[in-house]
């Protein structure tokens, strides 16, 4: 049985290993899998499912590494998550470009003093009236 398989679509073939080293393959662009829901079990005898022993899997493996089809996987799967990490670094670079705009108007920005105009011409009053009771 396999389940929650039908959740991700974008790829045709799903697989699945059990404790028992038994491989489940799923079609699922298979159109008679619209009768299952996303967390529903795919029984063993449905049409969409292969299934292949731990040593017929193995010998495929083989087979697919001879011929150098496998390499070409990997290289296909690694150059995929290249294209995805590229996109990602773009859309930093482009975020953090636009944090360094706004750094830069914020400094350009003039400070405002910490306190307020009424504050500071009242301790200068104050200072004022200090100096004048020392002298006299």
């Amino acid at each position: 049985m396999m389940s929650g398989v039908l959740r991700n679509r974008s790829d045709q073939y799903e697989a699945r290993r059990d404790d028992k080293g038994t491989w489940r393959i799923v079609n699922l662009w298979d159109s008679s899998l619209a009768q299952f829901g996303p967390d529903d079990d795919i029984p063993d005898i449905h049409q969409s499912v292969t299934i292949l022993t731990e040593a017929q899997f193995l010998a495929v493996i083989k087979e697919a590494n001879r011929m150098g089809i496998l390499e070409k996987a990997i290289e296909s799967n690694v150059s995929e998550e290249y294209e995805v990490l590229e996109k990602t670094v773009e859309t930093l670079e482009t975020e953090l470009a636009d944090v360094k705009v706004k750094l830069f108007q914020a400094e350009k920005q003039p400070k405002s003093p910490p306190y307020s105009e009424a504050f500071e011409f009242r301790t200068k009053a104050l200072e004022a009236l200090l100096k004048l009771s020392a002298m006299g």
